[in-house]
């Protein structure tokens, strides 16, 4: 077994080796959300799919997001 710190934490985490891993492959795009003169958002869409997982299930998940810049950016 590895341990660690996790970054800006005291408490250890203990890894189990092969275990609760898993990968994902996927395209990612991001949108912009804008009027001619103002960016209003950003819209993040992610499709994964999931691979090699070990004591858990694979799956397709997809992912939106959206970041809002406050107060909103003007544009040139």
């Amino acid at each position: 077994m590895a341990d660690f710190v996790l970054p800006g934490g005291t408490g250890r985490v203990v890894e189990f080796p092969g275990k609760h891993k898993v990968f994902a492959l996927g395209p990612d795009v991001t949108l912009p959300v804008a009027s001619k003169s103002k960016l209003f958002a950003l819209v993040n869409i992610r499709y994964l799919w999931e691979t090699g997982a070990r004591l858990k299930t694979e799956g397709q998940p997809l992912v939106v997001t959206a970041t809002f810049p406050v107060p909103s950016v003007k544009l040139r």
